[in-house]
């Protein structure tokens, strides 16, 4: 038998690329579902309680699964998603951040999947939560970030180190 070498295999439908395997084999997945978004500027938040995340600025979203913060899954499968978000000027009480499975329940009851807490007295000057959920998924689920604010008094949502992100793991 003799070996075929090739470049490049890819595999496309219409002018859209599914799968590549360069000469040297990395394989890219251009389609593959992925998203990160932040915020455009500081948010001003007085609200305790149940609080979704919107994040307001797309910084990419293959396939367009991302509205108002929240990824809807456009495939079955499992996914990774990552959150980070940092408060400024909290001066008592605590925080939770995490994920819910469904971005209609706004400001009720998130289900806290995966979160982080932070208790008592956190600094005031700043501080970010970070959280990480991998996660089965049935095309048309909803993920969204929310946190949990003990007291109502004024604090900040910062631009700066916050961001939401996932992507299909397959």
């Amino acid at each position: 038998l003799s070996k075929l070498y090739v470049n490049d295999i890819y595999s496309k439908t219409g002018a859209t690329e599914a799968i590549n395997i360069d000469s040297d084999g990395r394989v890219t997945t251009p389609a593959r579902p992925a998203f990160l978004v932040n915020w455009s500027s500081n948010q001003s938040a007085s609200s305790s309680g149940n609080i979704r995340i919107n994040f307001d600025q797309i910084i990419f979203d293959i396939g367009s699964n991302v509205s108002n913060g929240a990824f809807t899954a456009p495939v079955s499968g499992i996914y990774q998603f990552n959150l980070s978000q940092r408060f400024d000027g909290v001066n008592g009480g605590y925080i939770i951040i995490g994920f819910d499975d469904d971005a209609t329940t706004k400001n009720t009851s998130p289900l806290w999947y995966n979160s982080y807490r932070i208790n008592g007295s956190p600094p005031s000057n700043y501080f970010t939560l970070q959280s990480s959920l991998t996660w089965q998924l049935t095309a048309g689920d909803v993920v969204a970030p929310w946190y949990f604010r003990s007291t109502a008094e004024s604090y900040t949502l910062a631009a700066t180190g916050s961001q939401f992100s996932g992507h299909l793991v397959g």
